[in-house]
C-alpha cells in the first residue's frame, strides 16, 4: 500500500508542478531549417574525419572481389534432360456420368443428415422413457410455478373494440385467429 500511496503522491506533485508552467511552446525553429537540413547533414559528414578502415577492420579485410567462381564452360556443357513430350492418356467422363456422380454425392449427404436426426430423436425418446412416472409426479407436486401478473390493457392492442354480441357469435377458431394476429404473446410469455 505504501508504494501505491507514494506513486499517487508523486503524481499529485507532478500535476501541481505542471499546472504552474506556462502553456506556450518554449522551442522554435527558423523558417529555412528544413530546407537546408539535408545539405547541413551532408556537409557535416564530409567534414568529419571518420575513418571506415579503422571502424570496420573485418569488412575491409575481406576485399571487394567476388569470392565465388564458376568453372569455365559450365553453362555450355550443361545438359538438362526434360521428360518426354508424349501425351498421357486423356480420359473423358461423359456428361451423364458426371450428373450421376454429383447426384449420388448429394444423396449421400442428405441421407447422412437424415440418419443423424433419427439417432438424435431416438436418444431424446430413450431419455424421456427413462424418467419414471413417480419422479415426474413428485417433481410437479413440489415445483413452484409462478404465474406473472399480466396487465391486459398493455397486452391488448389499443384499437380493440368488440361488442359482446360479436364475441358470442364468433367461433373458437375465429377468436384464436384474432388473438394470434392482434395480441403480442411474447409480452405475455416474457416473465414466465
Amino acid at each position: 500500500m505504501k508504494k501505491e500511496e507514494n506513486i499517487l503522491n508523486t503524481n499529485k506533485e507532478e500535476q501541481e508542478f505542471l499546472k504552474g508552467l506556462p502553456k506556450n511552446n518554449p522551442y522554435s525553429v527558423s523558417d529555412q531549417y528544413f530546407e537546408t537540413l539535408s545539405n547541413d547533414i551532408i556537409g557535416k559528414i564530409k567534414e568529419s574525419d571518420f575513418d571506415t578502415e579503422d571502424a570496420f577492420p573485418l569488412l575491409n579485410s575481406i576485399g571487394k572481389e567476388m569470392p565465388f567462381s564458376i568453372p569455365e564452360g559450365y553453362f555450355e556443357n550443361l545438359s538438362i534432360k526434360f521428360p518426354s513430350k508424349e501425351k498421357g492418356k486423356v480420359v473423358h467422363i461423359n456428361y451423364f456420368k458426371r450428373i450421376m456422380v454429383a447426384a449420388s454425392l448429394i444423396g449421400l449427404v442428405f441421407s447422412s443428415i437424415a440418419l443423424l436426426n433419427v439417432y438424435r430423436k431416438n436418444d431424446i425418446t430413450a431419455a424421456i422413457k427413462q424418467i419414471k412416472t413417480d419422479e415426474l409426479i413428485n417433481h410437479l407436486d413440489t415445483a413452484v410455478i409462478t404465474i406473472p401478473e399480466i396487465d391486459i390493457e398493455e397486452a391488448a392492442p389499443q384499437e380493440l373494440v368488440v361488442s359482446q354480441e360479436d364475441l358470442l357469435l364468433a367461433s373458437d377458431e375465429d377468436l384464436q385467429d384474432y388473438i394470434n394476429e392482434n395480441i403480442d404473446l411474447h409480452y405475455l410469455n416474457a416473465d414466465i
